[in-house]
């Protein structure tokens, strides 16, 4: 059998333990606590009285900590480890610590014929359990090898990412992607909630769409269902990476803007002796802050009702053939209907035609032709005017008109609308969607409607023409509400990646390798996936989404929160480096182009040899 020690028996180290003596490793291991010593009894290893048995007894040794002071304490310390280190010992340090300690350890382990290296893991104490952790290493290459077949026993995910230090910078410019996908998922939801949704419909939404991340997905049910004692990563331990990722930050003179607000709210929360909880309880002080419980409004569910009498005309209006509408137009014409569409560019005329649809010389044209109309317009300031400006179509809607807006505006100007169309014996249903010009194209739009549910019920199938995803959330307003605090999620998330992108690649990192580590650890995330590669590749002309549009719907989202009076300290941050986005020229680049807002605050190129920034 092969001799292994370990070195802390926590909620991590239990779960080491279990898979080393599964591949047949004989484990002596050592826990300063009298439960770390049982689980070892109990798990069949073999219990140390102090960590010099662990040195003397193995020359593969595993340490699993809370910190950086403790791991240095237990080599430099009184009676540490260190002097007694065997040749050629070779030492796995799974804790999550800074690269300026590891190096440090390094560096002292070399001096006795030793080797230490920086193992940071990803996937928590059930990935530890199941033998399912993804780890990063850093330390000598040459060396690698032989750590390797060990590093399996507990891992399914490994990768080398360099030499010293290296890997435990990736693993807090990890942890901190997940800290700010945690904060902002707390605001976006206590917004959400003071205007009437209600949150498991939000994270169900946000789960089907674009603003799905795997923070959402394993931690959020604890946000959802209040259950923040359901502990899979503690919040001390998520506020010690966040100070340890904005020191590594500011020692590389990267400005942080959105993480340091982050460490101030987890900060905020262990200071309120919330270390012990789930570190998803940092939502417990943006709910204090905002006068709100996350899960006021659980329990509220709309009842589906069918419609008595569904629109079965396949005349169907269209106003806007831009980049979403022109996919509206081709599924629409593919699923039988014939569609009069109208929009303001010569381009848009030529698509419809394209496409073979009827093209109106005027929007009046498409409310008299039809009583089913979709919309796909920029913003609220175009909407209002086609409704209420000099020849708007509001006073020619004909009775039952069903109008339905895939645009993004914001509340307020719903029931504004909701209001005109109801004088005029029509609805206004505001529907907007997830899944960009791809899945317009496709038809496989995520498409949250809100208005009359009864009207809704007439027209829900047209809206299956076109996306496949329809989520009813309520009265009128709410779907603009739950689409704007989706929409801040995504943008928070490419700022996360931003700003752990420039703080990695100033320590050596390359992005290539660190977006890889993320797609497969916590940090995982639709929009990363999607918008990921063309931070990754330079690539910001490859229009996704354009900033103009995500800058305006941040605009709205941030309105929305001060009219509901919640604190907005991550969506204002990300607003405003979208707004310099936006005035260095940018917006017509896609809204991923944020990031060389970051690079030039912070000094560096995340691409290797890419040229300057472009306008």
């Amino acid at each position: 059998m092969k001799k292994v020690g370990l070195i802390g028996v926590g909620n991590m180290g239990k779960g080491l333990l279990k898979n080393l003596m599964k591949h047949d490793c004989e484990v002596m291991a050592f826990d300063v606590s009298e439960k770390g010593k049982e689980d070892t009894r109990a798990i069949g290893g073999l219990v140390a009285s102090h960590p010099r048995e662990v040195a003397q007894y193995a020359d593969v040794i595993f340490l699993s900590l809370p910190n950086p002071q403790i791991v240095k304490e237990l080599f430099t310390g009184p009676e540490g480890i260190a002097e007694v280190l065997q040749a050629n010992t070779r030492i796995m340090d799974l804790s999550t610590i800074d690269p300026k300690t590891t190096r440090e350890l390094a560096a002292l382990c070399r001096q006795y014929d030793s080797y230490f290296f920086d193992c940071p893991v990803s996937g928590g104490p059930a990935g530890a359990d199941q033998g399912t952790l993804t780890i990063m290493v850093g330390g000598p290459a040459e060396q690698y090898e032989i750590i390797l077949e060990y590093l399996q026993y507990v891992g399914l995910n490994i990768k080398y990412i360099g030499e010293s230090g290296m890997a435990q910078a990736m693993k807090l410019c990890h942890n901190i992607v997940g800290a700010i996908n945690t904060v902002a998922l707390g605001e976006s939801f206590a917004t959400g909630v003071k205007y009437g949704l209600n949150v498991e419909v939000m994270a169900d939404v946000i789960g089907k769409s674009l603003g799905c991340t795997r923070t959402l997905e394993y931690f959020g049910p604890n946000i959802v269902q209040d259950t923040y004692e359901n502990v899979k990563f503690a919040l001390a331990h998520m506020q010690k990476d966040a100070e340890l990722f904005i020191t590594m930050a500011r020692e590389a003179g990267v400005p942080a803007v959105v993480s340091t607000n982050t460490y101030g709210l987890y900060s905020a929360a262990k200071n309120a002796n919330k270390g012990h909880l789930d570190h998803t309880a940092v939502c417990q002080v943006i709910e204090n802050m905002a006068d709100v419980k996350i899960v006021k409004n659980n329990g509220k569910f709309v009842e589906r009702i069918e419609a008595e009498q569904r629109e079965e005309t396949k005349k169907v209006g269209l106003i806007g053939v831009g980049a979403m509408g022109k996919g509206l137009l081709k599924n629409l014409i593919k699923n039988g209907c014939e569609v009069l569409a109208f929009d303001i560019s010569e381009k848009g005329k030529e698509t419809i035609r394209e496409l073979g649809g009827l093209v109106a010389s005027h929007p009046r044209e498409v409310a008299q032709y039809s009583n089913v109309i979709f919309m796909s317009l920029p913003g609220p300031k175009e909407i209002k005017e086609l409704f209420l400006g000099v020849e708007g179509i509001a006073e020619v809607l004909t009775n039952g008109t069903k109008i339905m807006d895939l645009s993004t505006i914001d509340p307020t100007t719903v029931h504004e609308l909701a209001a005109v169309c109801s004088k005029y014996d029509a609805t206004f249903l505001d529907c907007p969607v997830s899944g960009g010009p791809v899945g317009a194209d496709t038809g496989t739009l995520t498409i949250m409607c809100s208005g009359p549910q009864e009207e809704f019920a007439k027209v829900e199938h047209y809206l299956h023409y076109v996306g496949s995803n329809i989520s009813y959330i309520g009265e009128s307003g709410l779907a603009q509400a739950l689409k704007l605090c989706h929409n801040m999620l995504g943008a928070a998330n490419i700022v996360a990646l931003g700003e752990a992108y420039a703080t990695g690649v100033k320590y050596g990192l390359t992005v290539e390798m660190m977006a890889d580590v993320f797609l497969k650890g916590m940090s995982y995330s639709r929009t990363l996936e999607y918008f990921g590669p063309n931070i990754v590749n330079n690539t910001y002309e490859n229009v996704k989404f354009a900033l103009n549009h995500m800058h305006k719907d941040l605009g709205l989202y941030v309105r929305m929160t001060q009219q509901a009076g919640v604190p907005s300290l991550i969506g204002a941050n990300v607003y405003n480096l979208y707004q310099a986005a936006k005035y260095q020229g940018k917006g017509h680049l896609d809204h991923s182009a944020v990031c060389q807002i970051i690079e030039e605050l912070a000094s560096v190129k995340l691409v290797e040899g890419a040229p300057a920034s472009t306008n």
